[in-house]
């Protein structure tokens, strides 16, 4: 599901034009959604246009948390991942959870890469680098609480220290874990996804949801 932008800035004369746009797609399609393509549903939801006001933050949360579980009912779908570009407010408010640091994880079998992990109980006790069982796969997204940040900052501050900073960010993980910082597994639920790093890669992931 994509979500359409909820607003990062404060209303201006020429915002309302789009916000006729959304209104009049609110109603014409299913309560703000509408099918793209056979893969991606689109949410236009409907929010109050005050992305800094704390009433304005309480209530969008209300309306969007509700149009997302509505749809992830109605998909039956029992876990998902949220990934934004705008820390806006209201994005911060709906991603958070009790979890200091979570990992997106894909639960493929045997995967033998360094991003290989191994999970139990929604936790990840283990990367590949450090043990030959894995049962799934990080696929490269993170998201950090105020605590989990703090504890990414002293690991990469002593790295530095060391003069140890290269490798990859798998390395972060495993002094995690070996420190018994608890790291959430958020699964994909086998959605389909792409490591685009090239144009082939780009092109690829086209194909699959089209352009």
């Amino acid at each position: 599901m994509f979500i359409e932008n909820t607003g990062v800035r404060a209303l201006k004369f020429n915002d309302f034009k789009r916000i006729i746009s959304r209104c009049i797609n609110w109603f014409k399609y299913s309560r703000g959604f509408k099918k793209s393509s056979k893969l991606i549903n689109v949410l236009s939801p409907l929010v109050i246009p005050l992305p800094f006001s704390k009433i304005a933050i309480i209530l969008n949360t209300l309306i969007l948390k509700n149009s997302i579980n509505n749809y992830l009912k109605y998909r039956k779908i029992k876990e998902y991942a949220l990934i934004t570009f705008l820390h806006s407010p209201l994005v911060l408010n709906l991603i958070n959870n009790n979890y200091e640091i979570s990992l997106l994880i894909d639960n493929q079998k045997n995967h033998a890469d360094s991003h290989s992990v191994f999970v139990v109980d929604k936790f990840v006790k283990s990367v590949r680098s450090k043990s030959e069982k894995c049962n799934s796969q990080f696929v490269g997204i993170v998201k950090f609480s105020k605590n989990g940040s703090i504890a990414l900052n002293k690991i990469l501050d002593n790295f530095h220290k060391q003069n140890n900073l290269d490798g990859e960010i798998i390395r972060i993980f495993e002094k995690l874990i070996d420190d018994s910082f608890p790291l959430h597994a958020c699964f994909t639920n086998n959605q389909k996804w792409f490591n685009v790093n090239d144009l082939s890669q780009l092109e690829s992931s086209r194909d699959f949801f089209g352009p």
